[in-house]
């Protein structure tokens, strides 16, 4: 438990993206994104792990805060593509002023695991798990999310009101072992997350829809030649 708290409160390594040919295009989404998924996300994610006696578990496995972006920029779309870039500008400028507005998650993650007994510190990482489900709750709400996009979006926003929910249930477990359960919980929401996250970068990048660092897709967007 002592090595729990003297952790990071979370950890995140970015997925290892590659590139992968475009489908054609075809107004449809029968592209095999599953496949593509777990080709994208094979070993890209990777747990920090404490010994707390009883199995190795982390602290708090945190989410994507944006991805590289590229300034690289398509000079003309097809119908779909242009469809998925301004549904990317809209959702990405909804999640990077999200994170704008949080931008001290990692300090208030800190000083809970630090002082569990602190009933304010508590509730301060309660409330950042209730802006996660309403985040995930207004993505739901979106109503300009092309057909192309739609499952992976649906996706992603569930996962942050899972997320958001795991998340608001860590302060609450008061003995060592519910706590270091509650964060497992969490952690595992948090794997899904990332998954899913990646499947919507990977939709933009199959259909060689491109932002440029100025753009609210730019958290969707990736560097190929590294970080």
């Amino acid at each position: 438990m002592q090595q729990v708290q003297d952790g990071p409160p979370y950890t995140y390594i970015a997925p290892n993206f590659v590139n992968t040919a475009p489908p054609a295009e075809d107004n449809s989404d029968s592209y095999n994104f599953d496949a593509f998924i777990a080709e994208l996300t094979k070993q890209s994610v990777v747990k920090a792990t404490a010994d707390t006696g009883g199995g190795a578990q982390s602290a708090y496995t945190f989410v994507p805060r944006g991805l590289i972006s590229t300034t690289t920029s398509r000079a003309a779309r097809s119908a779909l593509q242009q469809q998925l870039y301004d549904y990317g500008n809209d959702i990405g400028s909804t999640i990077e002023s999200f994170e704008q507005q949080h931008s001290n998650t990692v300090q208030v993650l800190k000083v809970q695991v630090e002082e569990r007994a602190n009933p304010e510190k508590a509730a301060a990482v309660v409330k950042i798990g209730r802006d996660f489900e309403e985040l995930g709750k207004l993505l739901l709400q979106m109503d300009s999310v092309p057909p192309a996009a739609a499952t992976a979006h649906g996706a992603l926003a569930q996962s942050y009101i899972e997320l958001g929910k795991k998340l608001a249930l860590v302060p609450g477990a008061e003995r060592d072992a519910d706590y270091i359960k509650a964060i497992e919980a969490y952690n595992a929401s948090a794997d899904t997350f990332v998954q899913n996250y990646a499947r919507l970068v990977s939709l933009f990048g199959a259909y060689s829809v491109t932002f440029t660092s100025i753009d609210g897709g730019k958290v969707f967007t990736f560097n190929p030649g590294g970080f």
